[in-house]
């Protein structure tokens, strides 16, 4: 079985994945991620920092690079402690788990309610994932 790596905040960005990003190759690389996820079976493991997702991503492919910002690490805990709330899971830095569409539809629903969005406060993305939501995640890729 394939694992790939999701820091703790691409579990609720996955959520709202329309395959708009940073750069063409991150963008690539998150759409086969989605795709993975969607047709094979995978585990999804818990890391600290950079991941699968942002692998296209480095300071001299992408101006705006921020994945090893401390800001961000802590968006990936606020992300796992609402997460964990909500979902009575206990998820941590090397966890290991199956999304399965129980997991999947209950983060969306809490999504739209706002109960794991804390992680979302000061993200730049954070009123296009809410449209997304809004629109009950109408054309996402997962």
């Amino acid at each position: 079985m394939k694992t790939i790596n999701l820091r703790g905040h691409h579990l609720l960005c996955m959520l709202n994945w329309k395959g708009v990003g940073y750069t063409p190759a991150f963008t690539a690389n998150y759409n086969r991620i989605i795709d993975e996820l969607k047709t094979s079976a995978v585990r999804i493991k818990i890391v600290a920092g950079k991941d699968d997702i942002c692998a296209p991503l480095t300071p001299e492919t992408y101006d705006g690079y921020h994945c090893d910002d401390s800001e961000i690490l802590t968006r990936d805990q606020a992300a796992l402690d609402d997460i964990n709330a909500q979902l009575n899971l206990s998820l941590c830095v090397s966890s290991e788990f199956e999304l399965s569409e129980y997991y999947l539809n209950t983060m969306r629903e809490k999504f739209q309610a706002g109960t794991v969005r804390a992680a979302c406060a000061a993200c730049s993305w954070h009123d296009f994932c809410s449209d997304i939501a809004a629109d009950n995640f109408k054309d996402t890729k997962l």
